[in-house]
């Protein structure tokens, strides 16, 4: 009686720990799942405040260029970490399937400072030239680098290129028919 005790207890044991396995594991799938929605929406989040803020320096720079001011200050609030960074239409190098048509300037707000990230990037174009009129110039450490273990030291440097905060004041101006911007520091 005592050995089928034992083995009905075994298979309990046996059964218990399964079912705790599976519940840690869906457990485990939910969060998972969960973190991946959170992570769309925040995404999502940022590229629609990388619109509105595009949006929001493109009519301002229009009206500011139709206007007899010479400089104006525009505040907007686009996602923290991205990048306001100028190209020339006429130059090669601006995002793929951005500023396409009559353009010569076009400007950017982009979640990488290189502007490749083609679904982290919105643009403008200008019939006009509008320049980013600062060049990022950082340098930080790379945690893990993929190249020997050892932490290892980066350099960006990128013309035409403002890292952008939550909330950034920008200075406009006008020199010989082109719009320059600054960070108003």
């Amino acid at each position: 009686m005592k050995k089928m005790n034992k083995k009905a207890e075994e298979t309990m044991l046996l059964e218990t720990v399964l079912k705790v396995l599976v519940a840690v594991v869906c457990v485990g799938l939910l969060i998972f799942l969960g973190y991946q929605i959170y992570a769309s929406f925040t995404a999502d989040d940022a590229l629609v405040k990388a619109k509105t803020a595009i949006n929001e320096l493109n009519s301002k720079i229009n009206a500011f260029r139709s206007s007899d001011l010479t400089g104006m200050r525009v505040m907007i609030f686009p996602p923290e970490g991205w990048f306001l960074k100028s190209f020339n239409v006429l130059n090669e190098g601006h995002p793929a399937n951005q500023c396409v048509g009559k353009y010569t300037g076009c400007l950017c707000v982009c979640g990488d400072f290189k502007c490749l990230e083609l679904e982290r990037v919105t643009c403008k174009g200008f019939a006009f030239s509008v320049i980013v009129n600062e060049n990022l110039d950082e340098s930080g450490v790379v945690p893990n680098p993929v190249l020997g273990g050892n932490p290892g030291v980066y350099n960006i440097k990128q013309a035409n290129t403002i890292k952008l905060e939550n909330l950034v004041e920008l200075k406009i101006k006008k020199e010989n028919g082109i719009i320059k911007i600054n960070r108003n520091a």
